[in-house]
Order: C-alpha cells, then structure tokens, then sequence
C-alpha cells in the first residue's frame, strides 16, 4: 500500500478524510509533508498516503502537483488561502431572498474562479419563495449557465445534477444561499450507517420511501458474516436468512466486477422461489464500461433474476431505474406506514448507531467488530436530548485503546457523533459516554440477548 494515491474529500482539525481505492479512509500528515504542507492541504488534493499504522490512520506522505487551485485573499490583505484543488467548477449559490449587496458578492467569488482558470456557473435557490428572474437574467447575459432550483421543493434540481454528475466540484456562496440544504438534497436523508470496513451493519432497518401511489419499504439486512465465527456472527446470519425470506423481492448488491465465493454463497443462502433482482453497485468506480457488459452476463450465468440494474449509490446513476424495476416486481397492497414516515425506527436506535459507527471509522481493523453500544437512557428536556451510553468491549486491553491518551480518542468519537446526532434530530444533544469490558460477549449467548440479539 506504500505511495498509493487517494484524494482529499475533508479536512477534520489535524486529521483528513481520504478517498482510497473505492473507500474513505482517515489520515494524518507525516514527515516532509507535515513540515511543507500543513496549512496548505485542501479539499481535492491527490496525495500519496504510506501503508497506515495499526489503527488503520495512514500518512500522508506528499501532495501531488494540482490541475488548478481555487484560492481566496486572507482578512487583511495577508496573501491569499487555498480552498480546493482539481476542481472541474465552481458553482456560486445565492437566491434572490438574499440582500441587496449580494451581486457584488457573487461577482467576487465569479472572478475568483475565473482567476484561477475554473468555470463558474451560477444556482439561483429557493425560486418557490421569489423566482429571482433579475438574478437569473443578470447571469445568463454575462454569460453564465445558470440554475434556477429549489432544495425545499425539489424543483429545477434535475438539470443541475446533470451538471454536478461525473465532476469534481465546489459549491460556495453567500449565507442563506441555501447551500446546505442543496448538499442535504444530493445526498438524501442518513439512515443506515457507513463506513469502509465490512459488515458494519447489525440491525435490521427499514427505509420507507413513498412516491406518488407507490410505497417501497428498503429492509437492510446484515451482510452475511464470514469474517469471525462466533455466537454473534451466526445470530447476524440467522437474521439475514429470515429477513430475506420475508421480503417479497430480493435486491443482491454486489460491486462491479467483483464476484466471489463470498457472494456465490450468499446468493445461494436466497431461496430458488424467491423473486430476485441484482444490483451491480459502483459503477462510476469502473473506469472502463466495456468491461461491464461481460461482468453482467456471467452474473446472469449464477441464477435466474428478474432483472439486473447497474447503479452508483454514490452518485446516484441509474437509481430511477431500479426504483422503477422494483416497483414492477412489488405485489400491490395498502400503504404500510404513513407518506412522511421514513423508517421504522426510534430515535434512540439511531443514537446508538451513529455511536458505533464512530467506531468503525476512528479504531482500527479489527476493535470495531469486538465492540458494541447499549444506551443507559434517553430523555428529552427544554429541548435538549440527554443521552447516556455504554461502549462494551470484550478484553481489558481494548478498554485504553478506546480511551486513547488522557480520553483523547472517545472524545473524539463522541463529539462526532453528537454532531451527527444534532444534524439528524435537529436539536441540542448532551452525550456521555463511557467505555465498559464485557468479556467475551460476543460468544455469550446471554450477553447477546441482553444487547438486543436474540
């Protein structure tokens, strides 16, 4: 792994997260880099990373030469600041609802682009509260493409996710711009939680998505556990095995060009009569599309399925397609759960997961699988969520390793995932925490049932 390359996709205080081989990783500057480049690392940078430490943080050992940098002048006229690099464009988001002194603004961040050799386009928002046909007539004859839209409302947003689809790009602008609702509105709603490393999810949760006179209900199973034999693992299986049975379509996601005997043995725990559609994920990380068609039809070799959809759940390709070939294999039925409605889970569940997937992303291989998060309690007051959660761990050498020197590493899983918590539930959360040993719980069958895996 040593001098493989990743890209910069966030900046966290002295830590970044980094997008390598298909997967987000954390990592620290070290060596030459550190002394050279620390207050010049930005969002989009290719850099090189080492092979990462045991707590799988990998370094970054050298920042490759950019295709352009976008950079803004410093307060005082102190030189100018990086803010990203290898940018395809640069959309400057403002919406007529805006005050007055808004078009010197965005002329400001326009020239900036320009100045760095980066297209600008402009996203006119929140057009269902004041169309802003000044704005958008202003920009179309200086000759900007510009994108009337509204996150609220949904509308417009097609063609400008035409525009975003495929490429590296920045969205800036003026406070109230909407910009994160826009965000919100390109990556939807957090409900089952991610990270890079494998068989994260334990849970079974529903997604309720309800268009039009078509409710689907998206049951997340665990993945099937291959990875450790235990009482655990074998519970988790049971729970797939079932939940797939009592579906009425089977949606087997596999990556691009990759099918193994891992995936021949899930694929052949779905019984032959269940209804059954494949979903050929991560396509956009396939760099060759003619290797893709040959990939389907020996996938189409493994089992009759009622159909087989390529998408990208990262960028979204092809997802209309699926929700359409769904919805044909879906017998008909009244709605399970109201229109609003989005999962069929309590905001304690969520708690408890956001804390584990913190986790996933700041331990190393293998800790996040032996640990596991029970809340204490949950109450609401004056508006503030107080919550009280247990870390168990199996040994008591893992106890210091969640702590990290002087709590510096729970403190860092907790805060991040108390801000989740606050973006999910809209409000103020107090979070404490505390890390217990549990021996050996995930090969105790009481232990298990204690923690909800019966």
């Amino acid at each position: 792994m040593t001098g493989a390359q990743g890209r910069v996709l966030a900046r966290e205080g002295s830590r970044f997260r980094v997008a390598l081989d298909g997967q987000e990783v954390t990592a620290i500057l070290r060596g030459k880099a550190r002394r050279d480049q620390y207050d010049r690392v930005v969002v989009g940078d290719q850099v090189t990373l080492d092979q990462g430490d045991r707590r799988g943080v990998y370094g970054i050992t050298a920042v490759l030469p950019r295709r352009n940098l976008l950079e803004r002048r410093t307060p005082l006229g102190r030189g100018n600041r990086p803010v990203a690099a290898n940018l395809d464009r640069v959309f400057v988001v403002t919406a007529a609802t805006n005050p007055a002194p808004v078009p010197q603004l965005i002329d400001r961040l326009t020239a900036i682009a320009e100045a760095n050799e980066i297209p600008a386009a402009i996203v006119v928002n929140k057009v269902d509260l004041d169309p802003g046909e000044e704005l958008v007539e202003r920009y179309r004859a200086a000759g900007y493409e510009v994108y009337p839209v509204s996150a609220r409302t949904g509308a417009g947003l097609e063609p400008w996710f035409e525009a975003l689809r495929g490429r590296e790009s920045l969205l800036t602008g003026p406070s109230g711009a909407g910009k994160s609702s826009l965000l919100n509105r390109l990556v939807g709603e957090k409900l089952a939680i991610v990270s890079p490393k494998a068989q994260t999810t334990r849970h079974v949760l529903t997604g309720i998505l309800t268009t039009g006179d078509c409710q689907y209900l998206f049951v997340d199973l665990p993945g099937f556990q291959t990875r450790h034999v235990n009482v655990l693992n074998r519970a988790l299986n049971r729970r797939a095995a079932e939940g797939a049975r009592d579906c009425d379509v089977v949606a087997f996601v596999v990556e691009a060009l990759r099918f193994g005997p891992a995936d021949r043995a899930v694929l052949a725990r779905i019984p032959a009569a269940q209804r059954a559609v494949a979903v050929v994920n991560k396509i956009d990380l396939v760099k060759n599309r003619l290797d893709l068609l040959p990939f389907l039809q020996r996938l189409a070799a493994e089992r009759e399925f009622a159909a087989i959809v390529p998408v990208s759940a990262r960028t979204g390709k092809n997802v209309a397609e699926l929700l359409r070939v769904l919805r044909e294999a879906l017998p008909e039925g009244p709605a399970a759960y109201p229109a609003e409605q989005l999962t069929d889970r309590d905001e304690r569940f969520f708690a408890a997961e956001l804390l584990r997937e913190k986790l996933f992303r700041e331990l190393g291989e293998e800790l996040p699988y032996r640990c596991e998060v029970a809340l204490e309690s949950f109450r609401e007051e004056a508006g503030l969520r107080r919550i009280e959660a247990t870390i168990f761990v199996e040994r008591d050498s893992q106890k210091p390793i969640v702590l990290g020197a002087k709590g510096a590493t729970l403190k860092r899983i907790a805060s991040a995932a108390r801000r989740d918590m606050e973006r999910l539930f809209g409000g103020k959360v107090y979070l404490g925490v505390w890390v217990k040993v549990k021996h050996g719980w995930t090969d105790d069958a009481r232990a298990l049932k204690q923690l909800g895996y019966a």
